[in-house]
This record gives structure tokens, sequence and C-alpha cells, in this order.
């Protein structure tokens, strides 16, 4: 909304005002809406012809960005720059215009290496913090990384009109094995005609038919509306990781996912590990190295530990650390959930 320059209408018992989308978020998780106020409307200028593009670095499916860019590029009948857009998320308390960077676009030709340079404008001009997760540089390199990558995406997608353009939007493109981008070619099956019922979602392998509110949460749903209450809620914010689940076999945030959006899909809690009422291998492996204290995080850290060994069956503790980042503790201290992950992976690689 704010690279887009949306304007929103927030209404009260006591009239309607315009608020520019810039001025709308004031901090961390704060807008500026009254205590009185409803959000009824987001009026988005036109924008014919533009490429945009976004691209995000999040710790899992579902959770909020540790770094996000959206990118609008627009060229004129030379090819060059007419209009620029460039916002960042997750690098401040709330989202942040690059407005330096555009104007170092504007008027030019977009090719590889000026992309790369308006995104290096754009990552000195950020000043982001540390956190739990990743620290102030490193979120500065990504943010530069993404910002780079957004824009050659949308000058390849915007609507020059002459030949000559399109050929700017083609060299200004660099290769798949760098870029890691490809257009799709994802053809899309027809609908089927006629009343159909969407397919059940499967939980812990069992078909599961349940009416869902607008938007109600995954999380919600399997606690409040099916009691599967081995889904823990914590922090309600996609930050904690308590309430993670397996959604077609990864780990996502269940308090981000919105139930309407699991039909037909297979999810997977801690409560589906056992088999014939025996503990998992990695569950007993939790148990014999004390990896266990409140466990209020044990699911959420049982479920992404087994994912991530499924595809990385031979990983070292760095990286099982750097998989498990996502779910916080506050008891054991981390080093017996690694030291039971760890084991669980020898003793599962022996058997195999």
């Amino acid at each position: 909304m704010v690279a887009l320059d949306a304007r929103l209408t927030l209404a009260s018992a006591s009239g309607r005002r315009t608020v520019a989308a810039r001025d709308f978020f004031t901090g961390y998780l704060s807008t500026a809406l009254g205590a009185d106020e409803l959000l009824t409307e987001i009026a988005v200028p036109v924008t014919r012809g533009m490429g945009w593009a976004v691209e995000e670095f999040a710790r899992r499916a579902g959770d909020f960005a540790v770094v996000a860019v959206a990118a609008g590029v627009s060229l004129d009948r030379r090819g060059r720059v007419d209009d620029a857009r460039v916002a960042f998320a997750g690098v401040a308390d709330r989202p942040v215009r690059a407005t330096a960077a555009e104007d170092a676009l504007r008027g030019q030709e977009p090719s590889a290496d000026r992309l790369a340079r308006a995104a290096e404008i754009a990552r000195d001009g950020l000043d982001p913090q540390s956190d739990a997760f990743v620290s102030s540089a490193y979120r500065r390199l990504l943010a530069g990384v993404l910002a780079r990558r957004a824009l050659g995406r949308a000058v390849a997608l915007s609507a020059a009109p002459s030949s000559e353009g399109a050929a700017v939007r083609a060299a200004a493109l660099p290769p798949q094995s760098s870029w890691g981008f490809a257009p799709s070619r994802e053809r899309f099956p027809r609908p089927r005609r006629g009343p159909s019922r969407p397919p059940p979602m499967m939980i812990n392998g069992r078909a599961r038919e349940v009416d869902v509110r607008p938007g109600e949460t995954l999380l919600e749903m399997l606690r409040d509306t099916l009691g599967i209450f081995d889904v823990k809620e914590g922090c309600g914010e996609g930050v904690c990781g308590a309430c993670t689940v397996l959604l077609d076999g990864r780990p996502v945030s269940s308090c981000l996912v919105l139930a309407a959006a699991v039909r037909g899909r297979a999810i997977r809690t801690v409560r589906g590990l056992e088999r014939d009422g025996a503990l998992h291998p990695l569950q007993e492996a939790f148990v014999r190295h004390g990896a266990v204290q409140c466990g209020f995080c044990t699911p959420g850290m049982l479920l992404t530990a087994l994912a991530f060994l499924e595809r990385h069956p031979r990983a070292s503790r760095d990286e099982v650390r750097g998989a498990l980042a996502g779910n916080l503790c506050r008891c054991t201290g981390y080093a017996k959930i690694l030291d039971a992950v760890q084991a669980y992976a020898r003793g599962h690689d022996a058997g195999a």
C-alpha cells in the first residue's frame, strides 16, 4: 500500500477522514486508527503499464517477513524508467519508502548495473535493528539483495510500449542462475461446471469436514472447533513457533494461516506422530535427553525438526540450530533439544 501511494478511509460516528498509507502505520503493530474508527475503504491509484514484484524472506511459510520489498517500475517509449516505487517491510517499526532509490532510477535505462546501484542506495538508506532472529547488518544485506531481485522482476514485467523497451526489459533481468527467478508457465485447470463440494482437509490422516468463519485461523479451528490442544497458542503473531503444524509436510505458524485456505490439504500435529500408541522415535529422543521441561514449545520443536530432517537427514548441529531458530524456548537453553535431534538423526540414519 505504501509503494502504491494508497489512501485509506477511516470512519467513525463523528465522521470520515482519509489518511495516506505512509501515515497510517505509526509503529510496531500500531496504526493511526482512533479508538472509535474503522478502516472502511482503501483507494489505490491506477498504475497502468507498471510492472510489480514482491520479494520477501521469512523463517517459515506464513510468518512475518524478516525483510520484504515491493517494487514497481514503468518505462517510457525509449525504454527508460518513467516511474519507480520501492518500499520495505521488516526493516523498521513501519513500512519504509526508498525515495532516494526511486529518484536514482527515474529517467535512466534500467540496466542490471543501474538496478543494482538503486538497490544499494535503498539498502544504505536503512537503519534496521537487530533482534532475536537476525542482526541489523544481515537485515540490511538482505534488503539490498531482495530489492535488486524485485526491481529486476518489475522491469521484466513492465509494459513498455515499444520493441526497444522490450529489449531493455530482457537485458535488465539477470540470468536465472544468479537471480533464482524464472517466469511461471504453469497452466491452471479450468474450473468444473456445476456445484461441487470442496475436498475435506486431512488432519493426522483423518478426513475432516469443518465449517469455518471468515478470518478464522487454522490455530483457532484446531483448538476451538476440533479440540486439538496439542497445538499451542503463544504469541499469536507468528514469532514464537508454539503453534507450528505441518501443512502438506511443511512447518507453518497456524496462527497466521487462514482455516479456509487448508481445504483439501494435509495437516499434521504432534498428535499425529504416534503409531499404535507408541511415541515417535524423535519424541523418545527428547525424553531420553531431557529436552522437555514445561513442554509448551515441544510440539512445535518436534514438528519443525522432523520436517527439516526429512529433507536434510545428515544436517550438522549448526544447521539444526538454524532450522529451529523460529521456535522459542524459555526453559531448556536449547542444548538438550539439539542433542535430542542429533541423536535421533544418527539413529535414524543408522537404521536406514
